[in-house]
């Protein structure tokens, strides 16, 4: 019943079997999606974070990382994969800071731009 991880959002006991599988799945394909961005644009890092208990993100985060350093990177500038500490929060956050963005930006134009670029 995934209405435990409502319920409990700190702490995701019920889950083991199925939570196992899913850190395993969710950390190849974030450590294969970091790969792909590097390729394309180079940053220091890449920050893991989310609405699900610390210690799921922090063994999320290390697995990420190990299977990340399994991929051929060959040619590409190294990024560390990091844990954040927003949270659940993230997304308060970020809509809070729009208007923000919007009223003192360089050029908010970009920010909210709705059409095709060009």
């Amino acid at each position: 019943d995934p209405a435990g991880l409502w319920r409990s959002p700190g702490d995701w006991p019920d889950f083991d079997p199925e939570l196992e599988e899913w850190i395993e799945e969710a950390a190849s394909g974030l450590a294969v999606l970091a790969a792909s961005a590097m390729s394309i644009i180079d940053f220091e890092a890449v920050v893991i974070d989310g609405a699900f208990p610390a210690k799921i993100r922090s063994r999320l985060t290390e697995l990420a990382a190990r299977k990340l350093g399994l991929l051929d990177l060959q040619g590409l500038t190294p990024a560390r994969i990091l844990e954040g500490s927003i949270g659940a929060d993230a997304r308060a956050i970020g809509g809070a800071a729009l208007p923000m963005l919007a009223n003192f930006a360089r050029d908010h134009e970009i920010l909210f731009r709705t059409g095709p670029v060009g």
